[in-house]
Order: C-alpha cells, then structure tokens, then sequence
C-alpha cells in the first residue's frame, strides 16, 4: 500500500474544467439568441425606423397589429433554450449537438429580417424567412422525435419556444410575400386583389396542414397558427377605420370575404389537428 500510485489529480481537475467550459457553439447560440432580444431595439436607434413603420398599402392578410406581440414569447424562449442548452450537462446529449448550428442561423436570420424590414427590403425579408423556415424544421423535429424522454424543462424551455417559432414561420412567409407583392405595387382591392390575397391564405393554410401533420397535431404550433389567422379575421371583420389606415379603398364587402376566408383556414387547420389526434 505504501507503494501505491497516487491519483492525477491534476489532470482529473483538467478534465473537469474542460467538461464544464462553454464550448464554441454553445456560446455562439447563447449570443445570437441574446442579440435576436436586443437587435430590435439596436437597430430602430441606429436607423430611427422599427418595423412597421412603412407609409405604403398593406395588404388584407396583414393580422391585426396585437398578434406581433407573439414575438416576444418566441424571442424570449428562445433565449431560455440559449441559456439551457449551455448547461455543462446539455453539452453533447441528445438533440442538442444537432440543433445548434441550425438554431445559430435562425437567430442570426432575424436579426437580418429587422434589418431589411426597417429599410424596406421585403423581398429579402421574404428569402430570409423562407430560410428560417427550412431551418426551424431542422431544429423542430428532431426535438419533437424525443418527446417520450423529455424533462420538465426541456418542455418549457426547448420544446415550447421552437413550436411557437415553427408556426409563426409556417405563416409568417405568406406574409412577408403578401407584403412584397403589395409593395411592389400588386392591388389589394378589386377583383385581381381579393383573388391574389385568397390565393395566398390557400397556400398558408397548405402549409399549415402539412406542418400539423409532420408534428403530430403539436398544440402549441397549432396554437400560433390559429392565433395569426385570428388576427386577420379580427382585422378585417372587426377593424375599426382608425386600425386600418392604410387600406382607405378597401370596401367592407372586401374585408369581409377575406376575414371568412382566414376564418375558413382556421377551421380547416382545427380539423386537422382534431383527426389527427383523435381518430
């Protein structure tokens, strides 16, 4: 016994601080989600615009202005997931290896969304959501395909944050074209106006359903969904002239097909889910 090799103790104290250590990603993801809270804000003093703050037409399927506030849940959550996933515990386990670098652009993606909107670059807001779009599913699934293991926190702060941001993606491309198109100079009244806009909540509504049925009928991102559509039902059948400044030519009979319209989808998406879950 007296002979005996003692421990290395040094090196094992090595280890240990490397295991507990950020490693880059981590990081990475902390400060772009961090960013993602604080970018808006930044780049309005920079630039002295907010997104929003166009004087053109918008068009119909623009949700009343209440439902952006949907934002700060998902900006939030996704700062709680940055915080979480940099658990030394969180390093290598699971999902967390592959929804980092996915998570990164999604976050970096935002930020360059505000700054195109406050300069009125909607085409590029458009390709940079249709990005996050592709990315956020990236990021969803492999979350959602282990559910049976998730802990109480992972729910909240993993789970929760990136279906509300999937959902509101699922939606958030149509209006982005919708508001591209409209800026481009497309009509959003009269006959080609009304047929172009309806077109346009199809497609979102199409998008909606195979959303729901890659999830499983998830609730929360079945939840965002509803919550977009209702803000266009809400604007459009329930809109007082002084919320809808921008659309003085717009006749009620307009508004009303289009609120109908957005409360149709509503339905369609609550059915999916409905069958999906409980047949």
């Amino acid at each position: 016994m007296e002979n005996a090799t003692p421990l290395p103790t040094t090196l094992s104290t090595g280890n240990l601080s490397r295991s507990r250590a950020l490693t880059p990603e981590q990081l990475l993801v902390l400060l772009l989600a961090i960013g993602q809270v604080v970018s808006p804000a930044l780049i309005t003093a920079l630039t002295g615009r907010s997104v929003g703050d166009s004087s053109g037409p918008e068009p119909l399927t623009t949700p009343a202005g209440y439902t952006f506030i949907i934002w700060a849940p998902i900006t939030l959550g996704s700062l709680a997931f940055a915080v979480y996933q940099a658990l030394p515990t969180q390093s290598n386990r699971g999902f967390y290896p592959a929804i980092r670098r996915p998570a990164m652009l999604v976050f970096a993606g935002f930020t360059l969304w505000i700054l195109a909107a406050v300069n009125d670059w909607l085409w590029v807001t458009v390709a940079i959501f249709v990005a996050m779009f592709f990315l956020l599913w990236r990021i969803l699934l492999p979350i959602l395909a282990e559910k049976t293991v998730w802990t109480t926190a992972e729910r909240w702060v993993v789970a929760l944050p990136f279906s509300l941001y999937t959902g509101w993606a699922t939606v958030a491309i149509f209006a982005n074209t919708a508001a591209a198109l409209t800026f481009s100079g497309w009509p959003v009244t009269g006959m080609f106006g009304l047929t172009w806009q309806v077109a346009i909540l199809i497609a979102a509504t199409v998008n909606a359903v195979i959303g729901l049925r890659r999830t499983g009928g998830d609730l929360p991102y079945l939840g965002v969904i509803l919550w977009a559509l209702g803000g266009i039902v809400v604007r459009n059948l329930n809109a007082a002239p002084s919320e809808t400044p921008l659309l003085p030519s717009a006749l009620p009979a307009e508004r009303i097909l289009v609120g109908v319209c957005a409360t149709a989808a509503a339905v369609v998406v609550g059915v999916t889910v409905f069958l999906r879950r409980f047949r």
